[in-house]
């Protein structure tokens, strides 16, 4: 590694999930050991360790971890308590009210402001990769509707009706995506 920030380090993912840095390694939809802690590994941590034959959907093992944690500590683990109500809407019935849902994401999550509309993106991303493009439609969507300057939302919405088939959604939505992104660059 070159000193840049990629997300892994010799084949460890490592991150930040609230106060807590971690260091996980994964193996597929089957096993998963991630670590978390504070300041140090003598003081506060936790350790999540999932192993599995696999799941029907070949839901990722990171999934699995992310809802673990978010059941066990929500308020110790915002963004992963975050991508759980994200799969919660994603997997509820169209047409469901999710005035709530608006509401608590913006002022409820945890999540801090400047890292909210990523949050939401990448939990689009895992529900888009576990639970198919129509179930990440949602989180997308709803990631425009609180983000609406953001070229990078509506990106995400753009390649998601890309590869539901929806060409002249997909085309005018990246339009405006690039437009914001524009927009960003011509600013001094």
């Amino acid at each position: 590694m070159e000193g840049g920030d990629s997300g892994f380090i010799s084949g460890w993912e490592f991150g930040q999930s609230g106060d807590y840095r971690q260091m996980s390694h994964d193996g597929g939809t089957r096993v998963r050991a991630r670590l978390l802690f504070k300041d140090s590994l003598a003081g506060d941590t936790w350790t999540f360790v999932y192993f599995t034959n696999g799941s029907v959907r070949n839901v990722w093992s990171r999934t699995l971890v992310d809802s673990t944690m978010a059941q066990v500590a929500p308020r110790l683990f915002p963004r992963e308590t975050l991508s759980e109500r994200l799969i919660t809407h994603a997997l509820a019935d169209e047409g469901a009210d999710d005035t709530g849902l608006k509401t608590w994401v913006r002022d409820g999550s945890g999540v801090a402001t400047e890292e909210l509309e990523r949050a939401i993106n990448g939990a689009g991303y895992s529900v888009r990769e576990n639970l198919g493009d129509r179930a990440a439609l949602k989180v997308f969507t709803l990631n425009t509707v609180l983000h609406p300057e953001s070229a990078n939302a509506w990106d995400s919405l753009a390649e998601c009706h890309a590869a539901l088939g929806d060409a002249v959604i997909a085309a005018e939505l990246y339009a405006k995506s690039r437009r914001l992104a524009d927009a960003v660059k011509a600013k001094p």
